[in-house]
């Protein structure tokens, strides 16, 4: 994965501030669906790493989002795919997709690190890498302060799944390009219960890694809603 990781330090935002942004911003949703946009990272000309076993990354992450879809979809979310086969997606068209969702998950794969690496984008200042991503305006602030409080949901709920779990700002070219709030999730290798190493590629650690993200996201989705509930409710309440 090619990826700009921050060492700069940020001020935490307040949780319900970061959601009550996002309900501001995306509220346009096409009626209660709670849409939810599921990248599989690299594809196409782009393998991405090699991993355990000469597994390519490009068809492990595939692997991951499509259970992620199943999975997303039997709780009444409406998931779209960036990528849904092995093909060359460009990074302003996977971003394209995340417009208007609720909640964007990217899922990258690795040998480096243990666990899961939650990553979320940072605002308020130019990135490196000006080719992958331009610099961040006002106007991205509310959807990426959102994506801090969705990063923090979603390594909690990996960590309450029994995966090991890191939480830190980068810069992905995708992520931080959405309007919506949205993060990446690379997959390192994990140590299983019998003491033995499980590489990205693992069925049941991949199962482990869905069943984390979909509470996550069920998470989110009710945090949203009852927001969206209070925020309706004050409206009826303000003189016209």
């Amino acid at each position: 994965m090619r990826w700009i990781k921050l060492r700069r330090a940020c001020r935490p935002v307040p949780i319900l501030f970061a959601v009550l942004a996002a309900s501001l911003l995306h509220g346009q949703t096409a009626g209660n669906r709670f849409v939810v946009v599921v990248d599989a990272a690299h594809g196409g000309s782009d393998a991405g790493a090699t991993l355990a076993g000469g597994q390519m990354e490009k068809a492990v992450t595939l692997a991951i989002t499509e259970q992620l879809r199943a999975a997303l979809t039997a709780t009444g979310m409406d998931v779209r795919m960036t990528r849904t086969g092995d093909t060359t997606v460009s990074y302003a068209a996977r971003a394209q997709v995340g417009n208007a969702a609720e909640a964007c998950v990217t899922i990258h794969a690795t040998q480096t690190g243990s666990g899961a690496h939650v990553f979320y984008p940072l605002t308020g200042f130019a990135m490196e890498n000006h080719t992958a991503i331009d610099q961040w305006t006002a106007a991205e602030a509310a959807p990426n302060h959102a994506s801090r409080a969705l990063a923090v949901v979603a390594k909690q709920a990996m960590q309450q799944g029994g995966i090991n779990a890191t939480l830190q700002p980068a810069a992905d070219p995708t992520v931080g390009r959405e309007h919506c709030p949205a993060i990446a999730i690379e997959v390192a290798p994990t140590r299983t219960g019998d003491g033995a190493m499980a590489g990205a590629a693992d069925a049941k650690y991949q199962a482990q890694v869905v069943h984390a993200l979909v509470a996550a996201l069920q998470q989110w989705r009710t945090r949203r809603q009852a927001l969206d509930a209070a925020a309706a409710s004050y409206a009826k309440k303000v003189p016209r």
